[in-house]
């Protein structure tokens, strides 16, 4: 039905179109859009989304523990499909960087009231928000330690909702053991103090004009919404001209987890502090971060990592470039990488 209307449309717009003057052809511009949101609605067709991201590296190892080295890597190639129907939002999401396909997301979203969404199959847990913040619209190279201590999708169910200036997620799902008994349980409470919170960005771009101030905590373990195996605190604050953001975790026993993302060190305690600010509205983007983690792989027991990032956005995140110079200093040691990366997405 909705391919013969739009077949017949074309028909009568394509002949219509000559003889239109420059007023009639605004109205007919808003006449089709209106009439491709209602076929798309009426559809429930998902909507595709994908982007690739690449960097050349070049890698100077100050310390003498390896060699010299520099090259391209494919970062991200990444295809999906999100939309919804019959009330119901749903989300799949694959990565093919690695030249066959992985899942990452599937899972389905839906209302329960006026105030609470359930989050029903494979997604990140409710614990931090550097690890839920998409890939494509960081500011950095990779994501902090404690972004990504939990970025890996797991199969379960999370609840959410809103209560005026506070927020809510309690999440279950698999554990470090799989589909036996053990349960990861997550819970996290956000709470704006000024403005209306961060945006799902990273940085300062697609910020608002008024400044906005929101702090949160978040508790991870097995079997205890309010374990301590892992606690994480995070304060962060901008507008669309600057970003400030803190976060830190206790990682306790769940450090060695690797179900939820990147393994640390037990008993660490990963700190990021970073700051952006837009040299050209909407166009360039200097952020610098500062962190501090344990790494029981090295020699010493802490190491230090400094990025200092510039983004230009030429279509916002959906297309932009990015330099990145990261400096990791453990000891006397000192390990460099400079990057520069292309992201074009649709």
């Amino acid at each position: 039905m909705n391919k013969l209307t739009c077949t017949t449309l074309a028909i009568f717009l394509t002949g219509s179109a000559a003889f239109a003057s420059d007023g009639e052809w605004n109205t007919l511009d808003h006449e089709i859009n209106a009439l491709t949101a209602t076929l798309g609605s009426a559809d429930g067709g998902p909507t595709v989304f994908g982007r690739v991201r690449t960097y050349y590296t070049s890698q100077v190892d100050g310390g003498g523990v390896g060699a010299d080295s520099g090259g391209w890597s494919l970062a991200n190639m990444r295809l999906g499909a999100k939309g919804n129907t019959g009330g119901y939002g749903y989300k799949l999401q694959t990565e093919l960087s690695s030249g066959s396909a992985v899942l990452l997301d599937a899972y389905a979203t839906f209302g329960i009231g006026d105030t609470m969404v359930g989050t029903f199959g494979q997604f990140k847990a409710g614990v931090a928000r550097a690890s839920r913040i998409s890939s494509g619209r960081t500011l950095f190279r990779r994501r902090s330690m404690v972004g990504s201590a939990f970025s890996t999708r797991t199969g379960g169910l999370m609840l959410g909702g809103e209560m005026s200036q506070m927020g809510w997620e309690l999440s279950v799902m698999n554990g470090r053991d799989g589909l036996a008994d053990e349960l990861l349980m997550a819970s996290r409470l956000t709470a704006d103090i000024m403005g209306s919170g961060p945006s799902n960005v990273e940085g300062a771009y697609g910020g608002t004009e008024d400044p906005h101030l929101s702090c949160a905590i978040a508790f991870a373990g097995e079997a205890d919404l309010f374990s301590d195996d892992a606690m994480i605190v995070e304060l962060n604050s901008g507008t669309n001209l600057w970003s400030f953001d803190v976060a830190m975790c206790t990682a306790g026993a769940l450090g060695t987890d690797s179900s939820l993302g990147t393994p640390i060190a037990p008993d660490a305690s990963p700190m990021s502090i970073q700051g952006s600010y837009m040299l050209q509205p909407g166009k360039w983007e200097l952020a610098v971060r500062f962190q501090d983690f344990d790494n029981a792989t090295l020699i010493t027991d802490s190491t230090t990592r400094m990025d200092v990032a510039i983004n230009n956005y030429i279509d916002g995140h959906a297309l932009k470039w990015m330099v990145n110079a990261q400096t990791d200093t453990e000891g006397v040691n000192d390990n460099s990488e400079i990057t520069v990366g292309l992201q074009v997405s649709f």
